[in-house]
């Protein structure tokens, strides 16, 4: 399921949402490059991601047909969805672009959105995560709160991990 460079890129910002009734693009040619749902709406979501400039990706609107997807969402079924396009992979983040995903299509299309918590979090990496992000908070300021833990461990434990 991770058959280029571009899905494993994106594969950390996605596949949270493996947790949820989105398909991450499972049954096409493009796994983990790819995001939708009947219910989506697209072209609302997209625009919002255009707005918020994120480094390192673009997002197009663009209808996909899962064939026979492992995770069996949507198999046969022609659905909208947003293609992620990296365009600079030393810029990009893959936990802004999943954070900024989520936010978004919880904007623009919160009736359909279904979540399985525990899956997702797991992925996300905490409850609190989510939690901020279906609030409205801004993407950008949950992940940073987020990276200063990551940044202070890494710090703490240097002088033992001589590769770093």
């Amino acid at each position: 399921n991770l058959p280029s460079l571009q899905s494993e890129m994106l594969y950390p910002a996605l596949v949270p949402f493996e947790g949820s009734n989105l398909s991450v693009g499972r049954g096409t040619p493009v796994p983990f490059q790819i995001i939708g749902a009947p219910w989506l709406k697209a072209d609302e979501t997209v625009k919002l991601l255009r707005d918020r400039e994120l480094r390192g990706v673009r997002f197009v609107s663009e209808e996909f047909t899962p064939e026979n997807p492992g995770d069996n969402k949507f198999s046969g079924q022609k659905i909208p969805g947003i293609r992620i396009l990296v365009t600079n992979r030393n810029e990009m983040q893959p936990s802004r672009v999943g954070a900024t995903l989520l936010w978004a299509i919880n904007k623009t299309s919160s009736a359909g959105l279904k979540l399985n918590e525990r899956t997702f979090d797991l992925r996300m990496g905490a409850p609190r995560v989510r939690e901020a992000l279906m609030r409205g908070e801004d993407p950008q300021a949950v992940i940073d709160r987020e990276y200063r833990a990551a940044f202070d461990f890494r710090a703490q434990t240097r002088p033992y991990l001589p590769f770093i």
